[in-house]
């Protein structure tokens, strides 16, 4: 889901809105989402709205980047990630 990039403050009332407007079929992910992403990692340790996301392309086709609030212990290098 999308809500890592939306303001903290309407991430869950955004997150209600999409669960009451979803067919069943889709309720697991959302009881899964509720219960892994907004009650065991509250928003704050995965939200991404305003973190500045650098970019670098190396000569050999990869990729690096930091990222900032928990992406203070994650950086990517190419296609693997690693926390500090």
């Amino acid at each position: 889901m999308a809500l890592a990039f939306l303001p903290v403050a309407i991430a869950r009332l955004t997150f209600t809105t999409l669960k009451q407007q979803a067919n069943d079929i889709l309720q697991p992910l959302f009881q899964y989402f509720r219960q892994e992403w907004l009650t065991a990692k509250p928003p704050l340790l995965w939200n991404m709205h305003k973190v500045d996301i650098a970019q670098t392309t190396t000569a050999r086709g990869g990729m690096s980047a930091s990222v900032t609030p928990l992406a203070n212990t994650i950086q990517i290098s190419g296609n693997s990630w690693s926390a500090f």
